[in-house]
């Protein structure tokens, strides 16, 4: 890692993903580490945890308005600030749109102003839509079936735009399923990992939508983290990457899991598919492999036994 006396900035850094990045870099000799985040998402609990830190730094800020003029140099910024439920982007797309599109575009002319040496952003496997094509590889048309997808293409498109025009580097990481400690049940943003063991542990019904034969490529959040870091310490300019296992699991297949891991003994209650929801999503990470030469490695039995440990201790 060659993040030795820089400054960093992270929106969304209170976020699920983002307190993990947060945490990890905290142990990195930062000059700074900028957190930017409004809160709506967040666990307070980690800004407790994180203030004791001298380098750390909060600002509270939506970024959906522009972002603060800083005094200091920033060398790289991560965007992890998002709406990212799907079934809510359909009702609330103007909301959507604000936050990850216009917010993004708020970022990149920070990254601009700043003279930013490389950002690294989240985009989501939600731009590919429905595909025949598996594994999903970048090259492949996207065509997002939800508002929220086509944010994150229209994030994507902006970043090369100010590639072209302002030399602006930038990496987006097409983010697969995350998982792992920290995900809240009882969030909006919740995924189904962390909503199927939260009601496994409480005993409560477990409702799966459609059939169950959805197939989902589930990543754990370190490997996030990880791919994060190394690829704004790579040599790549610009370019997005997936990142996900590339190992294919059924809805069904996951609640069999998580019902052994818990000892759940209840049958699931199927539900009607819900808008917006693709029937296969499966990754291609080779090319993450080979221009920045990280491949997720947590199994989904390793990631979710630790998922467990955490919400059991």
């Amino acid at each position: 890692m060659s993040f030795n006396q820089k400054t960093i900035l992270i929106t969304g850094g209170l976020g699920f993903i983002g307190s993990h990045l947060t945490r990890s870099l905290l142990k990195e000799k930062l000059a700074r580490l900028i957190i930017i985040d409004d809160l709506s998402n967040a666990d307070t609990n980690n800004l407790k945890e994180f203030g004791h830190s001298s380098n750390f730094h909060f600002i509270e800020h939506d970024i959906a308005n522009p972002l603060p003029i800083l005094e200091f140099k920033v060398d790289y910024v991560f965007n992890l600030a998002a709406l990212v439920s799907v079934p809510d982007s359909f009702t609330k797309p103007l909301r959507t749109h604000q936050v990850n599109e216009t917010g993004f575009i708020n970022v990149l002319e920070f990254c601009k102003t700043h003279k930013v040496k490389k950002l690294v952003y989240a985009s989501s496997c939600a731009v590919y839509g429905e595909s025949d094509n598996l594994p999903l590889q970048e090259a492949e048309l996207v065509t997002p079936t939800s508002p929220y997808g086509l944010t994150k293409l229209n994030n994507e498109r902006y970043a090369r735009f100010f590639n072209q025009a302002y030399g602006l580097n930038s990496i987006g990481l097409r983010f697969f399923n995350v998982f792992g400690p920290g995900q809240k049940a009882s969030s909006a943003y919740a995924g189904v990992i962390s909503i199927f063991m939260d009601r496994a542990i409480k005993n409560l019904p477990i409702t799966i939508y459609g059939d169950g034969e959805q197939v989902r490529d589930f990543v754990f959040v370190q490997d996030i983290v990880d791919a994060l870091v190394a690829s704004a310490n790579s040599d790549t300019e610009i370019d997005v990457f997936n990142v996900g296992t590339g190992i294919q699991t059924s809805v069904n297949e996951l609640f069999r899991e998580i019902a052994q891991v818990t000892d759940y003994k209840q049958k699931p209650i199927y539900a009607p598919t819900r808008m917006g929801d693709v029937l296969i999503s499966l990754a291609d990470p080779s090319k993450l492999d080979k221009q920045i030469s990280y491949k997720p490695g947590t199994t989904l039995t390793n990631g979710i036994e630790a998922l467990y440990k955490s919400i059991s201790s």
